[in-house]
């Protein structure tokens, strides 16, 4: 579910620009990258709480990105946002060895 709204996010708010990037490392990390508008840095954490958007008025709850949140930090993991080389949005999924 997380990887899902990470995903649809992309989809809404940077793949109509240009290519999503998914990108899975070793030992247990996963990139989602688009081409969109990114993150300003004074939003990259307020974005990951419930009913927060960045763009007000926008479709959806404002949930998505808090869920994925949950869901891995239940595995173990942490989430955030990273400078992608495109420009756009990138959330990096860092999850604990099996």
């Amino acid at each position: 579910r997380a990887l899902t709204n990470l995903v649809q996010n992309a989809i809404e708010h940077g793949g109509r620009r240009g290519k999503i990037t998914f990108r899975v490392m070793a030992p247990a990390r996963v990139e989602i990258c688009d081409e969109g508008d990114g993150v300003p840095l004074a939003e990259r954490e307020r974005i990951f709480e419930p009913f927060s958007r960045l763009h007000p008025g926008g479709k959806g709850a404002g949930l998505g990105l808090s869920l994925v949140r949950e869901i891995v930090h239940l595995h173990g993991g942490h989430v955030a946002i990273v400078d992608a080389t495109s420009g756009g949005a990138c959330f990096r999924i860092d999850l604990p060895p099996a």
